[in-house]
């Protein structure tokens, strides 16, 4: 066998590997891919071709829950145009084979090469087309029956488990003594607005970015990045992609997706601008947890500026909050509108307790650590809980469990 291609002692193992275990394949070139994740090979033998990767630690954790999540999505939307990763081979090899230590298990995978470029911000930017394929592909994803993903034995959060989650990270900004009482006290209200998490749960993708797919002619036709996928709240995906576009061009988005949808959901808009403001509590959790001082004074200083912001009108009565741990009831009629660009709400939020007290806020406790940045502007337009609703109509479609 003649291989040519760049050098490289990895590579060269990979290769091999791959013409061990794909029957009838004999490389002749192979090409090495960026990758900040792992090791990956574009493989061919003049007729066809492979892309394989080869992940070691947390790594192959997360490449194995995408090889199910990629054959899960296939199932949810067999009829889309836009291509899912499949796994031709996956095998775990031995690691002398590839100069690891022997603790090392390495997992390989050999997948058909995805159609497309890889995406950037400027793609959507520059194209109303792209943005509206975008919206109509997670309009389709989040309309798909959750029953195979719950099969599946992926992560499902209904509405009350979605709500119990920020709760929890509510509490645990509270417990540090840092957060300002008046933020505390708006996302306490927000969450305990029973109209806003009136929500069927659905399928998302869960890890919604522009590394998540690729385009070609003005439309997504690939996407990848699965390992999160799971049944929970569309906000969560909706606010990703908040963050990859400026307001302009998600109204842009709002206005597509919710006339491709058909499963109203009145709250949404409210789920969005409460987590565009939330990702600063996690962002400022994350600093903490990671230690790293720079950070969790940059996220201190923006959870300040956001509740100078805080000052609303007095509230409107609202509907109490149903208990915690039972489940919501869906609503009918989407909202649809603009919404300011969010950062994403970490996949890894937990649940927990509630507020602090002003005096506790103000006598802070040691400061947390940070990990990264939100992209989030200290002059964002700040959270406005939703108005009322008509709450007979929200009794009347019922939020269903998904029976496992």
């Amino acid at each position: 066998m003649h291989i040519s291609g760049p050098t490289g002692p990895t590579g060269l193992r990979i290769v091999a590997a791959v013409s061990g275990i794909v029957g009838g394949f004999e490389p002749t070139a192979w090409t090495p891919l960026p990758d900040e994740r792992g090791h990956r090979v574009l493989v061919t033998d003049g007729d066809r071709e492979f892309v394989a990767s080869l992940h070691t630690g947390p790594e192959a954790l997360r490449a194995g829950a995408e090889r199910l999540s990629s054959a899960v999505l296939r199932m949810l939307l067999p009829d889309s145009d836009v291509t899912i990763p499949e796994i031709v081979v996956e095998e775990t090899l031995p690691a002398a084979l590839l100069g690891l230590g022997e603790s090392e298990r390495p997992l390989l995978h050999v997948a058909h090469p995805l159609p497309g470029t890889p995406s950037s911000t400027a793609d959507f930017l520059g194209s109303e087309a792209l943005v509206v394929s975008l919206a109509r592909f997670l309009a389709a994803l989040h309309d798909a029956d959750p029953g195979p993903v719950a099969d599946a034995g992926l992560v499902v959060r209904d509405s009350a488990a979605v709500r119990d989650r920020l709760l929890a990270e509510l509490d645990r900004g509270a417990d540090t003594g840092r957060v300002p009482s008046a933020l505390l006290q708006r996302w306490e209200t927000a969450l305990e607005t029973v109209s806003s998490w009136h929500f069927l749960a659905c399928p998302v993708h869960g890890a919604v970015s522009v590394d998540a797919f690729r385009v070609a002619k003005d439309r997504i036709v690939s996407v990848s990045d699965l390992d999160r996928l799971g049944v929970g709240d569309p906000a969560t995906d909706l606010a990703a992609v908040s963050d990859m576009l400026g307001p302009d061009v998600f109204e842009v988005f709002m206005r597509a997706y919710t006339e491709a949808r058909t499963q109203v959901d009145p709250g949404l808009v409210d789920r969005l601008e409460f987590l565009a403001e939330f990702a600063v509590l996690d962002w400022f959790l994350q600093a903490r947890d990671s230690g790293n001082s720079a950070d969790i004074a940059s996220a201190e200083a923006l959870l300040a500026s956001l509740a100078d912001l805080a000052v609303d009108p007095e509230p409107e009565p609202r509907t109490p909050a149903p208990p915690r741990g039972t489940a919501a009831t869906a609503a009918d009629g989407t909202t649809a509108g603009a919404v300011p660009p969010a950062p994403t709400a970490p996949s890894g939020a937990s649940t927990g307790a509630r507020t602090q007290s002003a005096s506790a806020t103000q006598d802070a406790s040691e400061g947390p650590t940070t990990t990264a940045g939100t992209g989030l502007d200290s002059d964002r337009k700040a959270f406005r809980p939703s108005a009322p609703v008509d709450e007979q109509a929200a009794s009347e479609v019922p939020t269903t469990q998904i029976e496992r």
